[in-house]
């Protein structure tokens, strides 16, 4: 039978039906609506059928599937559940591990324990009313939980409803607290230290600053996290403007360690710019992998600057002690002079019978030797007691520049052949004798001279020169320019030059121009140099204004000789000495060992000595005003009449050159003996020895008068 088939109880009452009057309705009827209804009929009672059965399988479905989640849940270690939204439990799991029975499941969240009902509540109203995923924590007896919230589709339980897990983390909560803790510490130990810190992640962004680095960037903590490293800290070359960029980069790209050099600065927010030392590292993680760096830096400015005022300390000690080396060699060359009269009257008055006035004549000459070293001295003292600010200029007296300038450079002879340095001379033959500080031009001279010396390249030529027109005096020395030469005569042409605080802050070397300068005002003269010469030559001009001079000496030349020059005797010696003490003792020591001479007073008067009758042999003091004793030998030697007399070098100067000394047949050091002096006659010249007495005797001072008179 079919399905749909209507029961067969109902064709009996479809048969009993009256048919219509009509035959055809009858008819159409039968045939029709007879077979339609029961079509409908059928129809309609298999679709409640389905209808049933559909309701059956899902049920029998949901029953099945609620059961699964049942049994799903049973399983879970932890406390769940399925909330409505209402506050119905749809399931739950208690989280001890048995089974919960139906009638054991809590009917609503009231039903929960105490400590999870508000949460559980909270969390679920949460959920509906955001329908996103809910956390929540909460502590219970000493233990921490974690409530996650999930909303569920309506098809699962046929209404909306929540899924909530409850679980324990009380150890993972333990590890977040120490984390937290060691963090707190760490960051303690990073604002405690010192020096600057400042972190920076794999992107550049830096995250992590200590205060002082807060204080010496300019920002506050706030300001600097989360911003790039390379934006917003400044880091370049002391004195430039360009930063390193690529500072970080570089590390990330190398993962080697970056030192701040020497010349390293940091650019503050005001503009500020400080001297700075340090490292940036990369971090690297436990795969070695590197997630970041870290910068170390500390402000040194005041290091620096502290560092550099030491190092111009120590330089203008050792200016200054060059100064005093050089000073205590002519104040040597000045005590020998007078000593060499003492010494040497006092050696001829112990020598023999000698009578009441020449006694007096040589303890007058002592006396006079003696106040020479009293005011050589005084002279020391005054030294030693004048300063740069205060300080009353010594007297005027006359000055022979061709000398003084001439003393100055040999003073320098061996700093300037160490760097092989060539000093120059270069003054007109016939200048006049100045009315000049004599003592502060020296020190003037010294100190110009040892800061070009020191400042000038290797193998440089330096020139010192003199001109002079009507009452005004230049003095000029020239040097090679160089970019420390250039340098300091910028700040020598500075008009703060004179401030103190200025000069303490300049490098050693330019200070000393500085305190030339500064000598000019007790010299009443200006000193004036051009850092930037077109020449290539740096150019120190010093001058007098209204200078007070005597005549011109003539021009010093050797004298014409006839064609037979006159012929001195041949045991006649020349004495030169322009200090009369001096000239005094060596002629006094000749006469002790019965040798002629003559005496002259300068080489001038030499000359013309000579031009009279060549002597026999020459003794000649170095340093003369008008013509040096080299200058003299010079001139002798270019000579043929004259090129073969001796000529015996005697000074005070224990420093003379190498090359000075080979112009001389024999050199004596002031103080001069007798027996010295015998020893030079005895191996140079033997001939001046009296034949008829063994040598090494000599007649008395009283028979030498006799003899004279």
């Amino acid at each position: 039978m079919h399905l749909f088939a209507l029961p067969l109880s109902t064709l009996p009452l479809l048969a009993q039906a009256t048919p219509p009057p009509n035959p055809d309705v009858t008819t159409v009827w039968s045939t029709v609506w007879i077979p339609l209804l029961w079509l409908c009929g059928s129809i309609l009672f298999g679709l409640v059928v389905l209808f049933f059965t559909y309701r059956f399988l899902l049920r029998t479905h949901q029953t099945r599937a609620l059961k699964k989640f049942h049994a799903l849940f049973s399983l879970l270690p932890f406390q769940a559940g399925v909330t409505s939204q209402n506050g119905r439990m749809l399931t739950y799991r208690s989280g001890q591990g048995d089974p919960i029975e139906d009638e054991d499941i809590p009917k609503t969240v009231s039903d929960l324990p105490a400590e999870l009902q508000s949460e559980v509540q909270a969390g679920i109203a949460a959920a509906f009313s955001t329908s996103k995923p809910v956390c929540r924590e909460y502590s219970a007896y000493g233990s921490f939980h974690k409530l996650d919230f999930w909303l569920l589709p309506e098809n699962i339980f046929g209404e909306t409803a929540v899924m909530w897990f409850s679980t324990d983390i009380t150890q993972l909560h333990t590890v977040q607290v120490q984390s937290v803790q060691l963090e707190q510490r760490f960051r303690k130990t990073i604002d405690s230290i010192v020096d600057a810190v400042i972190g920076i992640d794999y992107d550049g962004g830096i995250t992590m600053v200590n205060p002082a680095a807060e204080k010496l960037i300019g920002y506050e903590r706030g300001q600097l996290v989360g911003r790039k490293f390379d934006e917003c800290i400044l880091i370049s070359d002391t004195g430039a403007d360009d930063r390193h960029g690529s500072l970080f980069s570089s590390v990330i790209r190398t993962g080697a360690d970056i030192t701040l050099g020497r010349n390293s600065a940091l650019r503050r927010t005001n503009g500020e710019m400080l001297e700075i030392e340090g490292t940036i590292s990369p971090v690297r993680a436990e795969d070695d992998l590197i997630i970041g760096a870290v910068l170390f830096f500390r402000n040194v400015t005041d290091e620096h600057r502290k560092q550099r005022q030491l190092q111009e300390a120590i330089s203008l000690a050792l200016a200054a002690d060059q100064t005093k080396s050089n000073f205590l060699l002519t104040l040597s060359q000045d005590f020998r002079t007078p000593l060499n009269a003492v010494i040497g009257y006092s050696e001829m008055l112990q020598g023999g019978d000698i009578s009441q006035s020449e006694w007096q004549h040589d303890l007058q000459a002592i006396h006079a030797a003696g106040e020479k070293l009293l005011s050589l001295l005084d002279t020391f003292l005054d030294f030693s007691q004048m300063t740069i600010a205060q300080g009353e200029p010594a007297e005027l007296a006359d000055v022979n520049l061709t000398t003084a300038c001439a003393e100055i450079l040999h003073l320098f002879q061996r700093s300037s052949a160490a760097k092989e340095i060539t000093l120059d001379l270069a003054l007109p033959s016939h200048l006049p004798t100045f009315r000049l500080n004599l003592k502060v031009l020296r020190q003037f001279l010294i100190n110009l001279l040892g800061y070009c010396i020191s400042a000038a390249d290797d193998r440089s030529r330096l020139q010192l020169g003199a001109s002079h027109q009507g009452d005004t005096l230049l003095l000029t020395l020239t040097c090679p320019v160089n970019p420390q030469l250039r340098e300091d005569a910028c700040i020598l042409s500075d008009a703060t030059a004179m401030d103190p605080a200025r000069i303490a802050g300049t490098a050693g070397r330019a200070r000393e121009l500085i305190i030339a300068r500064q000598l000019c005002e007790l010299l009443k003269c200006t000193f004036a140099v051009d850092p930037d010469p077109p020449e290539g030559d740096i150019r120190y001009v010093l001058r007098f204004d209204g200078v007070k001079f005597a005549a011109a000496p003539s021009e010093t030349a050797l004298p014409a000789f006839g064609a037979n020059p006159a012929a001195a005797p041949k045991n006649s010696v020349l004495i030169i000495d322009d200090v009369a003490i001096s000239l005094m003792v060596i002629g006094r020591m000749f006469d002790r060992l019965r040798i002629p001479h003559i005496k002259c007073n300068s080489a001038t008067a030499a000359l013309k000595e000579i031009g009279k009758a060549i002597p026999r042999a020459i003794f000649t003091d170095l340093w003369m005003p008008e013509v040096s004793g080299d200058e003299l030998v010079k001139l002798l030697r270019a000579s043929p009449q004259t090129a073969d007399i001796p000529v015996f070098l005697v000074t005070s100067d224990t420093q003379v050159d190498a090359s000075i000394r080979d112009l001389f047949s024999g050199i004596i050091f002031k103080p001069i003996s007798i027996n010295k002096l015998r020893e030079t006659v005895e191996t140079f010249l033997p001939d001046l020895l009296p034949a008829e007495e063994p040598a090494g005797q000599a007649d008395t001072p009283a028979q030498n008068a006799q003899k004279e008179a």
